[in-house]
């Protein structure tokens, strides 16, 4: 992927997560990747050229520009709403360094490579993590799959909002299903 989209200035970060449900991901098995608004960095590569957009500081969040951005991008005030507060509480706090980055992304009409199964589990969940401390968390060693070669491409450049509004709904905004937390954990005790 690094090479395929090295010059393409839309492309700014390529993800081995995919936090799709088991239903959501089996209906995008056409393709070995599709194109995310959302970056995934628990396994994530990019490019030199992305990093010039990076401002820690966030200085032009609080700007109109900047508020006008976010809606342009997010459809939904939910959405606009939620990712606005996330950005203001980094911001003023500054707990983390991805928020930045999917922000100078968004503010450069960027887009994320996310392949169609999850290549990378994070095994930091636990006492001592920065930000992720709750070993019990549906995303906490989350189960890998092989992608096969050779890799079916996208034919469009563009997102796929039916993952992404899943994506919003099911990892960012609120908690998995109590049916999703019960067979995630099965899954992490079965397969240890």
């Amino acid at each position: 992927m690094l090479g395929r989209y090295r010059d393409n200035p839309k492309i700014m970060l390529i993800s081995g997560d995919n936090f799709l449900g088991d239903v959501e991901r089996k209906t995008r098995q056409d393709t070995s990747y599709y194109f995310s608004r959302y970056c995934m960095t628990w396994g994530w590569a990019t490019w030199s050229r992305v990093w010039k957009f990076y401002d820690y500081n966030m200085k032009n969040l609080l700007t109109e520009e900047a508020g006008n951005k976010i809606k342009k991008i997010l459809k939904t005030k939910e959405e606009q709403k939620y990712w606005f507060d996330v950005f203001k509480k980094e911001y003023y706090k500054k707990n983390a360094w991805d928020y930045q980055l999917t922000y100078a992304i968004w503010q450069n009409d960027g887009l994320c490579v996310t392949p169609t199964v999850n290549l990378i589990s994070n095994v930091g969940f636990g006492e001592g993590a920065a930000n992720t401390i709750n070993p019990n968390h549906p995303a906490a060693k989350l189960l890998t799959e092989n992608l096969k070669f050779p890799l079916v491409h996208p034919t469009k450049i563009t997102v796929d909002t039916k993952a992404d509004s899943y994506i919003f709904r099911h990892h960012f905004l609120k908690k998995p299903s109590f049916k999703s937390r019960i067979r995630n954990f099965v899954r992490r005790v079965f397969t240890r």
